[in-house]
């Protein structure tokens, strides 16, 4: 205990194999502040979990680092009437995952700061072994600050110039020195911390005009929003994403390079993000639902999708539903 802090460990290590995925969801249950629903599709023996959590009791403030195995964390309707409505802000490490909220599926990337509005119901899936800082910021600390923020469940937060960068480099740099400073220091590593945050939400709202890098951005999202709209077309290819933006298909490979990605990459994740819409959404057999989803088959949708998420097309309804069996008209996998 660091004077106003408390310091919350949890770590599955300490129980027996099948015991670990249970505990953990119980003792995790009984220490979150808000409400909400944990999944864990794989073996209970699989799960690995490791926590560390620091508490000002009295800002609320709270900072975690999280190394779990991947698990769905929903929170409902049902969920929002806990009260809870501060934010949270999750920098993933290392790990994917995807987070829905109001119908629509975004992907969650490794090296990426997202802020979550927990007023607003969702579900988050992380898959594989995952390494997420999260901090709890009070709501009325950002609406102070910020009084034309918008409500939104997930907000991501850019990285590469400006406050995001410091941010990106704050919270790699914190999980050490939050534990190693005096009592009395501690609470101006959350207060540097919110200030970065609020400057990172002030330059994405401001209306001032963008600098080179953010022309470089809207200039890739164009391109990410041109393949969302033709990913359903299962011979899509960077030749036709060139033609498209007039430029030679050298260009669109560094275009993508140039932010450690690749067009194969993006657009297997758009086509992934499209299936976990439908699988969430609607009622038809998997066959059907890779075709539209621009894949070449069942055989390739499955294999793809289990890749990427850890899981097959079925887990994954079953999480979403827990009546896959029933909503899903029978076909192989």
């Amino acid at each position: 205990m660091k004077n106003n802090f408390q310091l919350i460990t949890l770590d599955t290590e300490q129980w027996e194999p099948e015991q670990k995925w249970l505990n953990w969801r119980h003792e995790l249950g009984t220490k979150l502040p808000y409400q909400c629903d944990l999944v864990h599709a794989g073996a209970p023996e699989d799960f690995k979990g490791m926590m560390q959590t620091l508490v000002n009791l009295e800002t609320r403030e709270a900072f975690t680092h999280l190394q779990y195995s991947g698990n769905q964390l929903r929170r409902t309707q049902e969920h929002l009437k806990d009260g809870f409505r501060d934010y949270l802000l999750a920098f993933v490490r290392h790990g994917q995952g995807s987070f829905q909220s109001g119908g629509e599926v975004h992907w969650l990337k490794s090296d990426t700061i997202y802020l979550i509005d927990t007023a607003l119901p969702f579900s988050k899936d992380m898959y594989g072994n995952c390494q997420i800082v999260f901090v709890r910021i009070p709501r009325q600390r950002l609406q102070l600050s910020i009084p034309e923020l918008k409500s939104t469940a997930l907000r991501s937060v850019s990285c590469a110039s400006g406050p995001g960068m410091l941010l990106r480099n704050y919270l790699l740099m914190l999980p050490q020195a939050m534990y190693r400073t005096a009592a009395e220091a501690t609470q101006f590593l959350f207060r540097s911390l919110n200030e970065l945050v609020i400057a990172c939400l002030i330059d994405a709202v401001s209306d001032s005009s963008p600098n080179p890098a953010q022309f470089e951005d809207n200039n890739y999202n164009q391109k990410l929003s041109f393949m969302r709209r033709n990913c359903v077309n299962s011979e899509f290819s960077i030749a036709h994403l060139a033609e498209h933006f007039g430029v030679s298909k050298s260009t669109v490979f560094n275009t993508f390079q140039d932010r450690g990605t690749t067009f194969t990459r993006e657009l297997r994740t758009l086509r992934i993000q499209l299936a976990c819409n439908k699988l969430g959404h609607h009622r038809q057999s998997l066959t059907e639902l890779a075709y539209e989803c621009g894949f070449n088959g069942l055989s390739q949708f499955s294999r793809v999708f289990k890749a990427e998420m850890g899981m097959s097309p079925r887990q994954y309804h079953r999480l979403q539903f827990e009546l896959a069996d029933e909503r899903l008209e029978p076909d192989s996998e």
